[in-house]
């Protein structure tokens, strides 16, 4: 049967039983099945309890899981694993959809929910644009149960912006995205001992990069790619930070509010107008454009793990073109898609149709 493994698949085979050579390991599903298959006629239980633990293929790693139990329950013995550096084996932790998570898009909405683990609490973590601040809420026993019942309630309750159940490894590489955002927080240690203690115990975010395992899709992005993604279940829809909008908000306030008779046609040439100033004044702002590409690129390995190759693809094209922007030549065309879908200009116009016929309320008039 080893012939039909790769070099590397087969010297594992042949090999000792150790975490760090199981999990440097790379394969597409069939090959990995194949080896669990090879294992499991060598009866090499502790080979198998090893890619059990740390297999990056979720089938791979139950058929593994399956395999090393029924060969403990035929009494074959296993020796003990040889220890990777930094995992903790004296725990048995699951580690497989532990978190409810989202995709932050273009704006870096974040949303955790982790469940606790051996040795570390659980909780909520609620990452917005930085003018808003994070929410950080500690909740020392979040039962993995609950975290997997409220994800199936929003799951189903959801058309759009489905939270993915994912495993620890991609919390933790989601929480290093928002080291930024968070490190000032009062909490944020609490959720650092969450994240040290999953990788302690066998989480690899490594596993779930998918620019080293994927790269991006070719550029520039064509406006049909940019809907698709921001159509995409998983991602919901593509906005500025709220902190943008309520800036367009306030720049469009003395054309919403005036009085003056207006054509709905000029009305919607001023509106546009004034959008299009907000998107080139984004993208213009350099900082902006980097910390857009970095949730792009967490948005990318979301996708990846959610099992979008193509999408996440896509989000990683965009989160280079975005950062790399000359503004020079205007509005990317991402933020100015941004822009454009999250203005709602009929409630815009029948403000100012109010304001003309002089029958607008408001609570501070």
């Amino acid at each position: 049967m080893t012939t039909s493994l790769s070099a590397p698949l087969a010297a594992y085979l042949a090999g000792p039983a150790d975490l760090a050579t199981a999990k440097s390991l790379t394969y597409d599903k069939a090959a990995g099945l194949g080896l669990v298959a090879a294992l499991a006629e060598k009866k090499a239980r502790a080979h198998l309890e090893a890619l059990g633990e740390v297999a990056a293929d979720k089938d791979v790693k139950k058929a593994a899981r399956a395999a090393a139990y029924k060969l403990k329950s035929q009494g074959v013995a296993a020796a003990p694993l040889e220890k990777k550096a930094g995992v903790d084996l004296s725990v048995v932790a699951e580690l497989d959809r532990v978190a409810i998570v989202s995709a932050p898009g273009l704006d870096g909405h974040l949303w955790l929910v982790l469940a606790s683990l051996p040795g570390a609490g659980g909780g909520e973590l609620d990452v917005r644009d930085p003018e808003r601040g994070p929410r950080l809420d500690a909740v020392e026993d979040l039962a993995l149960g609950r975290v997997r019942r409220k994800h199936a309630e929003i799951a189903a309750a959801s058309r759009m912006q489905k939270p993915l159940l994912a495993d620890a490894a991609l919390a933790v590489r989601l929480i290093d995205y928002a080291i930024d955002d968070l490190k000032d927080a009062p909490r944020f240690p609490y959720f650092q001992a969450w994240r040290d203690r999953a990788v302690k115990l066998g989480a690899d975010p490594a596993t779930l990069d998918a620019r080293a395992k994927l790269g991006p899709s070719g550029r520039p992005v064509p406006r049909a790619a940019i809907e698709q993604l921001a159509r995409h279940p998983i991602v919901g829809y593509i906005a500025p930070p709220g902190s943008a909008l309520d800036q367009l908000e306030r720049d469009l306030g003395p054309l919403v509010h005036s009085s003056e008779p207006i054509t709905r046609d000029d009305f919607a040439a001023q509106v546009n107008a004034r959008a299009q100033e907000a998107a080139n004044r984004w993208s213009a702002d350099d900082a902006q454009r980097a910390r857009s590409g970095k949730w792009l690129d967490a948005t990318a390995d979301v996708l990846f793990a959610s099992g979008d190759a193509d999408m996440a693809q896509v989000a990683l094209a965009l989160a280079d073109d975005v950062r790399e922007w000359n503004p020079a030549g205007g509005a990317h065309p991402l933020i100015e898609y941004a822009f454009e879908t999250n203005l709602d200009f009929e409630s815009a116009w029948h403000h100012r149709e109010a304001h003309t016929k002089g029958e607008a309320h408001h609570d501070h008039e």
